[in-house]
């Protein structure tokens, strides 16, 4: 069955003497339904296995090679047994979006040579942000007005350690300032700049601890920062200051570890907080003193999210479960919570409020969709997909116009996920570091990714990942073929079946021929 616009196998192979060694080469005939074009490759094991070694580090669920063996393979009958595990590999991995649209497998087929009208559209980088003195932990972006508020921190052990010592006071010495550990930092985005350096520093605040979470009330003009010893801040900047000042007007420390999410209920003067220490806390903020423990979970806490217009919070843990709770009374209210069918740490969350869906990613690789439903009915919300990858995802991200999911990972790459099947379409590496915070903007096809490598890179993506005229060649052409190859299937069937009957019907067994 054809499942794909190229179709791959390997005839046989050859020994060769190269240098004096005896070096086994393999004919890869590959053919291009799309093209009609037809070329041949001849490839060694080593090829192969650089092949596989460069999709790893790029993609999960690579299919697997044939191991090298301590000694040369010689017999024909293992060669002949690793050339058709090989054959499985390529066939394997020209019916995997991600992987054809990868350099990789274009270099190793030699595409832009013999087909170079199968392409990918890829991801381009529009800006970039570089000069960031630590990494970045998380950012919020305010499309309105083009700003971006950036949460970092030091993200080196021994240097984290070295400045915790020295921030130290000891009683009788005085207040001589610390070594930044983390840092807030604020830039304007002129986007009527084409090209160039678009972020204008705006300012910046140090911290003797690591930043772990920031937000932005946007009614209020209120900055939120969790740190990673508990401590939140609050800090006043708005369009009356142009965001070029700020004013701290809270401080607290409502947790023993680090805070995850937070967020604030204006009308009210409260502030939600979670934490890895466990707990889910209000704190009044009017008075610091004045904190409430609404929860206190089975394990910590990794995202909160406030639907503030709906009067509801979801939490995230580190056993994959999400804590759903009401805020329409004084003291919130858990009505639910959902074990997704991972039960590790979850630290990619979304919400869909349009379509009444959450998605979820875990630092073990699977993704769950929940079905949120109407409001009010957050008892029935239940997982109802999930599928997985070899991969720690830290982030998601949900693109509605294409039903696509986009997650960024530990080792800095993105992938889109197809969500109808749940299989990846295209993998990039965007970052050197873990990817920490995405922004995704369907209307314009943007992502903004920010990153342990102390980078923030805006990126311009395709309408489509894949070429509309082959992926409707896919859709029609290839369906047509598989028809016509099940119908002459079935014919050479039938043919076989009238030679059987009438091969029976010459045949004299069973009569009774004597006089």
């Amino acid at each position: 069955m054809i499942t794909s616009t190229i179709m791959i196998d390997i005839s046989d192979f050859q020994e060769k003497y190269i240098d004096g060694k005896v070096i086994t080469f393999y004919t890869v005939n590959v053919y291009d339904n799309y093209s009609r074009k037809k070329w041949v490759l001849s490839k060694r094991y080593s090829e192969f296995e650089q092949l596989h070694k460069n999709l790893k580090k790029l993609m999960p669920n690579v299919p697997t090679i044939p191991g090298k063996s301590f000694f040369k393979v010689k017999s024909a009958d293992a060669l002949t047994k690793r050339k058709n595990h090989l054959e499985s590999f390529l066939y394997q991995c020209v019916n995997r979006k991600d992987i054809m649209a990868s350099d990789y497998m274009k270099d190793f087929l030699e595409l832009d040579r013999h087909s170079p009208n199968l392409t990918f559209n890829s991801p381009k980088v529009k800006h970039e942000l570089t000069q960031l003195p630590l990494g970045v932990r998380d950012f919020f972006y305010f499309q309105e007005e083009n700003l971006i508020f950036i949460a970092c921190s030091d993200m080196k052990l021994t240097s984290r350690v070295d400045s915790y010592i020295t921030n130290v006071n000891l009683p009788w010495e005085k207040d001589m300032g610390h070594i930044s550990v983390g840092a807030v930092m604020v830039f304007r985005m002129n986007t009527k700049i084409k090209s160039g350096d678009i972020f204008e520093k705006w300012w910046g605040k140090s911290f003797p601890i690591q930043t772990g979470v920031i937000n932005y009330n946007i009614k209020k003009s209120v900055l939120m920062v969790g740190l990673d010893n508990g401590k939140i801040f609050l800090y006043q900047t708005g369009i009356e200051s142009k965001f070029s000042e700020y004013e701290q007007i809270y401080e607290g420390k409502p947790h023993n570890a680090r805070v995850m999410g937070i967020d604030i209920e204006p009308t009210r003067n409260i502030a939600y907080t979670c934490s890895s220490d466990k707990k889910f806390i209000m704190t009044d903020l009017c008075d610091q003193n004045k904190t409430l423990e609404i929860e206190t979970g089975k394990a910590g806490f990794t995202s909160l999210f406030y639907d503030r217009a709906n009067e509801r919070i979801f939490l995230t843990n580190e056993i994959g479960q999400v804590y759903i709770y009401l805020t329409d009374q004084d003291i919130p209210v858990n009505v639910k919570i959902v074990q997704t069918h991972s039960k590790h740490k979850i630290r990619g969350f979304d919400i869909n409020l349009k379509n009444f869906y959450i998605f979820t990613s875990s630092m073990k690789g699977d993704i769950s969709v929940l079905d949120l439903g109407n409001v009010g009915k957050e008892k029935l919300v239940e997982e109802i997909s999930y599928f997985g990858a070899d991969l720690q995802l830290r982030v998601i991200r949900y693109n509605e116009e294409n039903k696509e999911l986009l997650t960024g990972d530990q080792r800095g790459k993105v992938t889109v996920w197809n969500l109808k099947n749940g299989k990846s379409i295209y993998t990039w590496k965007a970052h050197e570091g873990a990817i920490t915070q995405m922004f995704y903007d369907t209307a314009h096809k943007i992502l903004i990714t920010g990153g342990k490598d102390k980078k923030i890179i805006i990126w311009e993506l395709p309408e489509n990942w894949v070429n509309e005229d082959i992926e409707r060649f896919e859709k029609e052409e290839i369906k047509n073929l598989n028809d016509t190859m099940a119908m002459l299937k079935l014919q050479k069937a039938l043919e076989k079946k009238e030679d059987d009957l009438s091969s029976e019907s010459d045949s004299l067994d069973g009569w009774d021929i004597r006089p």
